[in-house]
């Protein structure tokens, strides 16, 4: 079986990797997602969503959405329509053509255009990986005359259930945990059906995934908080665990000028820090610059970084 669908995940500072636990969430969600979106098409049969493998170095998922039938794989012509008109407009038109002359039907259409089950195949991949790029607005904008030009009304509510019912946080965590800078979802290894960036995400999430709103962009902040760890690699960061009621562990770059080495008195100890807050999206973890750290309970210069 050849791949109908492509996953790539683009890793944040030029690295080439991703935990693999956070992978494995990721693509438990994709599972879930394209399974749900593949079922919109109302093809009759067996489905399911099989990894294909992976490439070293550029995180790119072959993804393979499997349809086991037998005769013909539509029921009515409305959902075979609608298939079409996202899958591949072209052969929307020359269906809607035939079909719309005299009494034929979707045996007659068949029989003189047979659809083998890797072109169907191919075409789910692309009804899904369009869906999910079509999906931008539709958490706001339902019934826009742009939504309904892009996507057939029939599909409208139940992507829009998709994002209410948060099926895309698991599927887009890299992103939303900063590991990844976007995620794309393409046809084959150099198409991109459907791009999720900074600028993308909150399409696909509720308001309430907002994380910690008090965190705006450029803001400077004191914080209590612990340092949870000290990494050098990739890109020196520290991870600043904040103490309210989230406990969220936040990356932190170091005060201009100094190194994580310089941090290994607070590691594990309480501290307070003064920061200014980076971020590119709401739906994102921020990430702190640090200005000054220092122990809750030192009350010595000589123990404090920065300012």
């Amino acid at each position: 079986m050849n791949p109908n669908l492509y996953i790539r995940y683009i890793p944040v500072d030029g690295s080439t990797e991703i935990p693999m636990g956070q992978l494995a969430r990721s693509l438990e969600g994709f599972e879930q997602v394209f399974l749900e979106i593949a079922k919109l098409s109302k093809i009759k049969g067996e489905m399911s969503v099989y990894a294909a493998g992976s490439e070293r170095g550029s995180v790119l998922i072959p993804t393979i959405i499997q349809i086991i039938t037998s005769g013909l794989p539509f029921a009515d012509v409305n959902p075979f329509l609608n298939f079409l008109k996202v899958a591949d407009p072209t052969r929307y038109k020359g269906a809607l053509e035939f079909l719309g002359t005299g009494h034929r039907t979707l045996n007659d259409y068949f029989a003189k255009n047979p659809l083998d089950q890797a072109t169907l195949e191919t075409l789910l991949g692309l009804f899904v990986g369009y869906l999910i790029g079509h999906s931008r607005g539709i958490k706001r904008n339902i019934g826009s005359p742009e939504i309904v030009s892009r996507v057939p009304v029939a599909y409208v509510r139940p992507l829009r259930k998709l994002i209410h019912e948060g099926r895309y946080k698991k599927a887009f965590s890299p992103l939303i945990d900063d590991t990844v800078d976007s995620i794309e979802i393409g046809s084959q290894p150099k198409s991109v059906l459907a791009v999720v960036n900074d600028e993308t995400l909150e399409e696909y999430l509720e308001d309430k995934e907002i994380i910690l709103p008090q965190f705006q962009d450029g803001k400077e902040v004191r914080l209590k908080a612990e340092l949870v760890s000290l990494q050098s690699s990739n890109g020196e960061h520290l991870g600043i665990k904040i103490h309210d009621s989230t406990r969220i562990v936040l990356m932190a770059y170091p005060i201009v000028d100094t190194t994580t080495d310089e941090y290994i008195d607070y590691y594990k100890k309480h501290i307070l820090i003064n920061a200014a807050v980076i971020r590119g999206s709401m739906y994102k973890k921020p990430k702190l610059k640090l200005l000054s750290i220092k122990l809750e309970q030192e009350q010595l210069p000589s123990h404090e970084l920065g300012q």
